[in-house]
């Protein structure tokens, strides 16, 4: 989870004497799926539903997503993510 990451980092920065940088990158999610899709030539509607890996399926920022887009979201396991084909240019 976000903060336990956070707080994590800050511990084992202090730990070994090195200096924490911290940057909250979940306030760019909505910004950045509207400029995925606009540089798809896409708009929401075209948008099926949200999926992720199961470890996530109790983070604030995806259920968040879902809900505010009216999305479904679907959840899969490192294993059934492994089957996935990924295109490459």
């Amino acid at each position: 989870n976000h903060h336990y990451i956070k707080r994590r980092g800050e511990e084992l920065a202090a730990e070994h004497g090195l200096i924490f940088v911290y940057e909250d990158f979940r306030r760019g999610w909505q910004e950045g799926i509207e400029q995925a899709l606009a540089l798809a030539g896409l708009d929401q509607s075209a948008v099926a539903g949200a999926a992720s890996i199961d470890r996530k399926n109790d983070e604030a920022a995806i259920l968040q997503l879902a809900a505010e887009r009216a999305w479904p979201l679907y959840f899969f396991t490192a294993r059934q993510l492994a089957q996935v084909p990924v295109l490459q240019e």
